[in-house]
């Protein structure tokens, strides 16, 4: 049970570190985006 929770939990954190690595990447693109928009 006690292994099971661990799993669990590990499973919760990379799917926040996935979520918050989604975002910053948008964040990216976005600013990407706005210097393309700059230079045409």
């Amino acid at each position: 049970m006690a292994k099971k929770d661990k799993t669990l939990e590990t499973l919760q954190a990379m799917k926040k570190m996935q979520e918050r690595i989604a975002k910053a990447h948008q964040k990216n693109e976005r600013k990407r985006g706005k210097e393309k928009d700059r230079e045409r």
